[in-house]
C-alpha cells in the first residue's frame, strides 16, 4: 500500500530534492508524492482527490498561505494529518498550526533524514488510527501483606469503532510464542 504525501512548498528546488532523498521508497511504491508551489494549487489537489494521508506544508506562501489552508482544511471538515515545515517558528505561529491540527512543526533549514522521521512517525499515527495497534498492560493487585503485586503483561488489540471509541481484544499473557506471532505480523506490515 502506498502512502500519499502532498508536499506544499514554494521553493522551486525543494520537489527534486524530496524526490532525490526519497527515490527508493518511490521505486518501491511506499511513498508517493504529489507537490503544490501555494496554498491554492494545494487545496485544488485535495478536494479534486480524496487520497492525500499526509500533508507537509510551508507557512509562507504566494495566494494562500499555510495557516489559511489549514484554516480552509478545518472549515470544511477535511482530516490530514500534517507537519509544518517553516523557517517562522516562534511559538505563536507553532501554537497556531498546532491548534489548527497540524501534528508536528519542523524548522527551516532541517535535515532530510529528520523529515523522513516526522513522515515515518505520522505514518504510524496513520496506521494505529486506521488498524490498530498492541498494547502491553500489567495489573497491580493489592496484596494481603500490603504491597502491591505486578502480573503481566498481559496483552491487548487495540482498535477504534465506528464511533471514534477503542474496542480491545484480549490476546493473552505475553508468551514467546504470542511474541514471535507479532514480530512476524509487524514484519510483513513493514514489507507491504
Amino acid at each position: 500500500m502506498s502512502i500519499n504525501i502532498l508536499i506544499v512548498e514554494d521553493e522551486k528546488s525543494f520537489d527534486k530534492i524530496i524526490k532525490q532523498y526519497f527515490r527508493q521508497k518511490i521505486k518501491s511504491k511506499k511513498y508517493q508524492f504529489e507537490f503544490a508551489i501555494n496554498g491554492k494549487q494545494a487545496l485544488e489537489k485535495i478536494v479534486a482527490c480524496d487520497y492525500i494521508d499526509l500533508l507537509v506544508l510551508d507557512i509562507k506562501m504566494p495566494k494562500i498561505d499555510g495557516l489559511k489552508l489549514l484554516k480552509l482544511l478545518e472549515y470544511f471538515n477535511i482530516k490530514i494529518e500534517t507537519i509544518i515545515i517553516s523557517a517562522y517558528g516562534d511559538m505563536d505561529t507553532i501554537r497556531k498550526t498546532m491548534n489548527l491540527g497540524a501534528s508536528d512543526f519542523l524548522n527551516k533549514p532541517f535535515s532530510m533524514q529528520i523529515l523522513e522521521s516526522a513522515i515515518e512517525d505520522r505514518i504510524k499515527k496513520i496506521s494505529e488510527r486506521n488498524i490498530g495497534y498492541i498494547e502491553k498492560r500489567y495489573i497491580y493487585k493489592q496484596q494481603t501483606t500490603g504491597e502491591e503485586k505486578e502480573y503481566g503483561p498481559y496483552l491487548y488489540f487495540r482498535q477504534r469503532n465506528e464511533q471514534k471509541k477503542f474496542n480491545d481484544i484480549y490476546l493473552g499473557k505475553e508468551e514467546p510464542w504470542l511474541q514471535k506471532l507479532i514480530d512476524m505480523a509487524e514484519d510483513i506490515e513493514r514489507k507491504e
